[in-house]
């Protein structure tokens, strides 16, 4: 550990200069943890993979991952996942677009989400200039130049393809 530090010390790079003894002192500690862990990490993995007894199958990667400590960390801290699956309870709701129960559940998933629903007034109803009013219309322009540039005729015409969906909730006419 001590020569780890010690090359923080005396380091030339960008992101040590102005930093006190202290600090680069810290930041040397957390570099070699960080590194100590991801070490051990894959040599889990690795043994793991070779530990198996005979006559047993080696776990499969869907199984790994299923029971990795990232995961299970966010499941404890969020909950059962299947529970509150944006994507799940937006087909569920059989809505065009993001319901606001959907929003809910991914504002659940991913705090400090800004996430909305489709501004679904008519454009006559909307205040000019209001922030809704400017939503609307930067969603419409930039949906429309999409279906123009990046579909095919096919999609462009099919009145259940999801762009068109997505414009006729947001009143794109």
């Amino acid at each position: 550990m001590g020569e780890v530090i010690d090359d923080f010390y005396d380091s030339d790079a960008p992101q040590f200069k102005g930093k006190s003894k202290e600090k680069r002192r810290q930041m040397a500690i957390a570099a070699k943890l960080q590194a100590d862990e991801a070490v051990d990490l894959k040599k889990k993995s690795s043994e793991r993979k070779l530990n198996t007894n005979p006559g047993e199958k080696p776990e499969s990667a869907k199984e790994y991952r299923k029971n990795s400590e990232p995961l299970r960390k966010h499941r404890e801290r969020f909950g059962d996942l299947a529970k509150e699956d944006w994507q799940s309870v937006n087909r569920k709701d059989k809505t065009d677009g993001l319901s606001q129960k959907a929003v809910n559940a991914y504002r659940k998933e991913n705090p400090g989400s800004k996430l909305k629903t489709a501004v679904t007034k008519k454009p006559s109803q909307l205040k000019k200039g209001s922030k809704d009013a400017k939503r609307r219309s930067s969603f419409c322009s930039r949906m429309k130049g999409m279906k123009k540039r990046l579909t095919s005729a096919k999609t462009a015409r099919d009145p259940d393809s999801r762009i068109n969906k997505a414009l006729r909730r947001w009143n794109c006419n």
